[in-house]
């Protein structure tokens, strides 16, 4: 194919911040826009060129290579299998739905019609996050601990954020990026104890907690923590590559132990390497929305699997989904196992 022809599912911030890097290749054309605010799908397309459609069945009968879903997570299922059934490749945001039953049904489809696909975990592609595995397998070390955080404010996105029916809790949105880091670096996840609060926003409209606590034992024996909280307040952002316009004040940080090393990461850029003698730090600013955008357009040209296919948003999803669980029986839940 000369160019990898894309359109896009839902107007909104999440499809904005994509297109500011796939306007960067060469190789891609932004072709047709839908949203249920015509407004915004008219806007990118006048933005960027294309098609802007007001309805859903015309949007997917343009000629396509790719579609990208940028809509709120309880709509995914349902639109990865409408866009399935044309037998595009998807890019998903994450995650992959607020619904585990929904989420292996749209596994299993996309896999039985081997058609491309990616979830939009783009910490997994982040230059600090890669230093660490990288140098834990070239130093052949072993994680025994680790504390992940998210701390902001509430974030200035569309009011479906606050809903826990339309997002399946801050849990499964944002806070959904640390889960799935910690199974990226360290390993698969067995047991989860979790609590989750409204200790900022006494809202009618918030339905969501605002802050979460949750300890987690991993299949290779290393123990670990994440929290999060959009009840903070921070002046700037630390240690970020990309521009978050709706997270404008936040910490996100990771700390990981070996017995010989440990790292801490800050945001998607810097890394911290300390043995107890030396103190060594690396940064490096790259978008990691441009990564996997350039991850998921050379699978459709090679024709191969993306490195984040939706499997692996199931996986995390399977995590958070033990940790809902856990906030309600008040004990460490088991997560289940793929098949």
């Amino acid at each position: 194919m000369d160019k990898v022809k894309v359109g896009i599912i839902g107007c909104g911030v999440a499809a904005d911040t994509h297109i500011r890097e796939l306007i960067k290749f060469e190789n891609l054309e932004l072709r047709a826009f839908f949203d249920i605010d015509h407004t915004k799908a008219k806007s990118l397309a006048l933005k960027v060129g294309g098609t802007a459609f007001s309805c859903l069945n015309d949007f997917l009968k343009e000629k396509l290579d790719a579609v990208y879903i940028c809509t709120p997570p309880n709509t995914h299922a349902k639109l990865i299998q409408r866009v399935a059934n044309k037998n595009f490749a998807i890019f998903v945001e994450k995650p992959l739905d607020t619904n585990v039953k929904r989420a292996e049904e749209i596994v299993k489809l996309v896999e039985r019609k081997r058609i491309i696909n990616q979830i939009g975990f783009n910490f997994r592609f982040a230059s600090n996050v890669l230093k660490v595995k990288e140098l834990a397998r070239k130093m052949k070390l072993k994680f025994r601990f680790f504390h992940a955080s998210w701390l902001g404010s509430l974030p200035q996105l569309p009011k479906w954020w606050k809903s826990y029916r339309i997002t399946g809790g801050m849990i499964n949105e944002q806070t959904s990026h640390l889960f799935d880091l910690i199974r990226f670096v360290v390993g698969e996840v067995n047991e989860v104890f979790c609590e989750r609060k409204r200790l900022f926003y006494k809202l009618n409209n918030f339905t969501n907690e605002d802050t979460i606590i949750a300890i987690l034992k991993l299949q290779d024996g290393s123990y670990g923590s994440i929290v999060a909280s959009c009840g903070a307040h921070f002046t700037r952002s630390l240690g970020f590559a990309e521009y978050i316009p709706f997270w404008h004040t936040q910490y996100i940080g990771c700390v990981f132990l070996t017995k010989e090393l440990t790292f801490e990461l800050l945001g998607t850029s810097k890394l911290i390497l300390n043995d107890g003698r030396r103190r060594i730090e690396y940064e490096n600013f790259r978008s990691t929305y441009l990564e996997e955008d350039r991850a998921f357009l050379n699978s459709i040209l090679k024709n191969k699997e993306s490195p984040v296919p939706f499997r692996e948003g199931l996986k995390t999803l399977y995590v958070i989904d033990a940790a809902k669980k856990s906030s309600k029986v008040r004990k460490f839940v088991k997560v289940r196992k793929s098949d």
